[in-house]
């Protein structure tokens, strides 16, 4: 646990200005919107009005870091929770959730016991939040609404909402990529796809996105996570550009890693072999992410398109959440990998690498591999599926 108060406070200003990310869960500007929207309310997705307004960040540990925990993740959550609830200026609690001290400082700080006890055989429900978003891969929104959508620990849906139309760019990417499969289900007036865009990919399901969801016969109980999908999707698929050219650059600069510093420690056989370790790890992170995004894309809409059956369009829509849940696990794991490796490598000469430090890097990526594998396959119920190595390659 920590206290970061004067430069450091002013950072966390910056941090909490910003809206919420993949790796950054920021509730304290998250609370203020959903004020500003609905006025004073009694919404809320921690009971704890400190925990409203507190910043979550996934952080892969640091060595000096590890010695916090018994028994140390590969990324850990951190929380942030302002010293004043209003802002960040006078400073912040800094606390990992499962460190040594998290239980203490839950206590002295908020009153919130986190583990069960004699007297208390059952945690509260903020202790069962903040265990499940340090389980989670990432802040994803279609991640959030999958885990808390259902309500069972009170959160209120306002946090969970997400619409796609304020962004004039990703307002007419919608337009371009599913113009054609709109008009196939609700007509050929431009007027109507309008509709229809804003009616799905807005804050909240409106009526015209009621009726077409009503039409296809889709159960209404999994019209909400249907249409966080489908938000999902589109969102993945308009970073997806991104993502490749990142992976790009990422597995050119391992074909031509080359590493110096050998020792008794870190021998050149042992550096070789995680190197070739960590090129087939990155190849096969590449391939679960195109094979994933196969499962949405423009060309399984163009199928769909193509055969011009109501029908496909159905079971497209029908499965999706389960769809988007497999991408969404294999991108968490590919974000925290490029960014990780694009940190510590800053600097650094990829062709002429110390070999500590290179054998230091990939650890720590094949630890947070292991653990959010372990986490996506809790948050399915089935191992995470693996790659077609032909498609991956052709995704280049």
């Amino acid at each position: 646990m920590q206290i970061f108060k004067g430069r450091d406070a002013q950072h966390l200003e910056r941090l909490a200005a910003a809206p919420s990310n993949w790796r950054v869960l920021n509730l304290h500007y998250a609370t203020r919107a959903v004020r500003d929207q609905s006025g004073p309310t009694q919404q809320r997705f921690f009971e704890l009005p400190q925990l409203n307004s507190a910043i979550f960040t996934k952080h892969t540990l640091r060595d000096h870091e590890r010695s916090m925990f018994a028994s140390a993740p590969a990324v850990a959550t951190k929380i942030l929770i302002p010293l004043d609830r209003t802002t960040f200026a006078y400073g912040a609690i800094s606390v990992f959730v499962g460190e040594r001290a998290y239980e203490a400082a839950m206590r002295q700080w908020l009153g919130l016991k986190t583990a069960p006890d004699i007297e208390t055989p059952k945690v509260a429900a903020d202790a069962q939040l903040l265990k499940r978003l340090s389980d989670m891969a990432a802040f994803d929104p279609f991640l959030l609404s999958e885990m808390f959508g259902d309500g069972t620990l009170g959160v209120s849906p306002a946090y969970l909402r997400v619409s796609l139309i304020e962004s004039a760019d990703i307002k007419a990417f919608i337009l371009q990529e599913l113009t054609p499969l709109i008009r196939m289900a609700a007509g050929d007036s431009v007027a109507k796809v309008n509709k229809f865009v804003d009616a799905i990919f807005g804050h909240d399901i409106a009526p015209a996105a009621a009726d077409f969801l009503r039409s296809l016969a889709l159960p209404e109980a999994r019209w909400s996570r249907i249409v966080s999908a489908w938000k999902a999707a589109i969102r993945y698929e308009a970073e997806f550009a991104v993502t490749k050219a990142r992976f790009a650059v990422f597995l050119r600069q391992l074909a031509e890693l080359n590493t110096y510093g050998y020792s008794e420690r870190v021998s050149r056989g042992q550096v070789e072999a995680l190197t070739e370790r960590l090129r087939d790890f990155a190849r096969r992170l590449f391939g679960n992410v195109v094979t994933g995004a196969q499962g949405f894309n423009s060309a399984r809409r163009a199928e769909i398109i193509e055969a011009g059956q109501i029908g496909e369009l159905k079971t497209y829509l029908q499965d999706l959440p389960e769809v988007v849940a497999d991408f969404a696990g294999a991108r968490a794991l590919a974000l925290h990998t490029l960014s990780y490796w694009e940190y510590r490598t800053r600097g650094l000469e990829h062709t002429w690498m110390p070999a500590d430090i290179f054998c230091r890097i990939a650890s720590d990526l094949f630890e947070t591999e292991t653990q959010l594998n372990a986490a996506q396959q809790a948050a399915l119920g089935y191992a995470v599926p693996e790659f077609n190595m032909r498609q991956a390659l052709a995704a280049l």
